[in-house]
């Protein structure tokens, strides 16, 4: 809401002519004192909602006097109060954020301590592995001081650090594997030089022949104890039987399928294969027999845990940081939508247009249904508990007024009451003259404002009556 001192000058039209026929009748001296008439003012206060919106109800009219705080006008609140629920949901919602976002701390929290107790444990575990492999160790370790060497080697046993014996074992498994393939590929080229393009078939049909008769006399090994064992015993005879005789059919077809030459090819490629594959399996198995002690796999395994319970702390570590982002990025949010139902609720409030002094309504020009602007004056209110009045006396009588002094005051309207009154302003510039002034009759014809404050405990002035003012001497 807003308020303006609003002060109305109200002259007798006569005055006018008085002042520029030369006549002194402003302002008449006797020897009781100085008079002088003027009309009775009010502060006026300007009446405006902080709001727009449509007029639901006007509760004063022009004329009724109203005290401070009492209610004005009403403004309709339907999409206030639709911007009200949507914000409050908002609010409720941003708030469930937050609670959420403190569960999730809390869980960051609990993960993050879980996390830090497991990397204990498995260092722990990874100390415990280390010492047993090193105890372990310890008779290979003192059996490198007193054994012999290969006559071969012109070094001793512990010539060579741990570190080069695996590095060289494990050149020696890349060069046994490579090897390996290379025998592979060998005897892939042999069985394709092969004459009879059966004979790959051949091949797959007396391994599973041998395959059939081993199993066969395994079986034919077993004794049988209990009633019906001798058609047990015979059936099996059989199936061996049946199974020597396709062995020695598929050995015969293989034969000759072969010639000498082909023969003897085959063998050696198949036998360089085998010889490859054992190779690479020694050379697996030396290499495996250097990880003992600090090398050894259960240590190493340890180690490996280790470092995955120590990622998994800075994971649970990281996870923690973005959890706390996050509530304070929830609290902000919650705090935003906190301020916009608050301001909703202000504007809400702001809706019921309440007066902020006590006065008489002098305006009212707004009517129930209409449209109301924000800052535009609905009414105005006069103060009755601040009246004034302002007389105009003549240049030459200026000097007789002084700020304070006593006047008093009557009006028509109560012709045998006296009001007291006192000099609160005197003008410092004339009025109704030219701005150069030289002779002295012009001089006369100046005037000076002179505002009096009004005392009226009974409340009987109103603004606009005409008064007449008499200064004591």
């Amino acid at each position: 809401m807003k308020s303006n001192r609003k002060k109305v000058f109200v002259l007798i039209p006569i005055l006018l002519v008085i002042f520029f026929v030369g006549c002194d009748g402003i302002m008449a001296g006797d020897a009781s004192g100085l008079e002088a008439s003027g009309v009775v003012e009010a502060v006026e206060v300007l009446v405006a909602p902080e709001v727009g919106g449509r007029v639901a109800e006007v509760y004063v009219s022009e004329g009724e006097q109203v005290k401070k705080g009492e209610p004005l006008l009403q403004l309709e609140s339907d999409i206030l109060d639709a911007q009200y629920d949507q914000a409050v949901a908002g609010r409720d919602a941003a708030q469930a954020n937050v609670e959420t976002a403190k569960a999730a701390v809390t869980f960051a929290e609990a993960s993050l301590k879980a996390a830090r107790a497991n990397s204990e444990l498995t260092k722990i575990h990874y100390e415990l592995e280390l010492m047993l492999a090193r105890v372990q160790e310890l008779p290979d370790r003192e059996k490198a001081w007193t054994e012999r060497a290969p006559s071969d080697f012109d070094l001793p046993t512990w010539y060579f650090g741990k570190d080069e014996e695996i590095a060289a074992a494990e050149y020696e498994v890349d060069l046994a594997w490579e090897n390996l393939q290379n025998e592979r590929k060998n005897l892939k080229h042999v069985l394709d030089s092969v004459s009879n393009s059966d004979f790959r078939e051949a091949e797959i049909t007396l391994a599973e022949a041998q395959a059939t008769f081993l199993v066969m006399e395994e079986l034919l090994k077993r004794r049988v104890t209990q009633s019906g064992s001798t058609e047990i015993r015979d059936y099996i005879e059989d199936l061996h039987d049946t199974a020597e005789a396709a062995l020695e059919s598929a050995q015969k077809t293989y034969e000759s399928m072969l010639s000498d030459t082909d023969e003897d090819d085959l063998l050696e490629a198949r036998a360089r294969l085998v010889v490859a594959q054992e190779r690479y399996q020694i050379a697996l198995d030396k290499l495996n027999q250097l990880f003992t002690g600090a090398e050894s796999l259960q240590v190493r395994a340890a180690k490996i845990a280790v470092r995955q319970a120590e990622a998994i702390v800075t994971q649970a570590e990281a996870a923690l940081a973005q959890a706390l982002s996050g509530i304070q990025l929830a609290e902000k949010a919650l705090a935003q939508a906190e301020v916009a139902v608050e301001l909703i609720e202000i504007q809400i409030d702001k809706l019921l247009v309440t007066s902020k002094t006590s006065g008489v309504v002098l305006i009212c020009n707004i009517e129930s249904g209409e449209l109301a602007q924000p800052g535009f004056t609905v009414m105005t209110i006069g103060k009755l508990d601040t009246l004034t009045i302002t007389v105009f006396i003549p240049e030459d009588q200026y000097g007789e007024i002084n700020l304070g002094d006593a006047a008093s005051v009557t009006v028509d309207s109560f012709p045998d009451e006296v009001f007291d009154a006192i000099v609160t302003r005197i003008a410092d510039q004339a009025e109704y003259t030219p701005r150069n002034v030289q002779t002295e009759e012009d001089r006369k014809t100046t005037v000076f404002a002179i505002e009096l404050s009004v005392d009226d405990p009974s409340g009987k002035l109103k603004p606009g009556m005409p008064a007449d003012v008499r200064f004591e001497e």
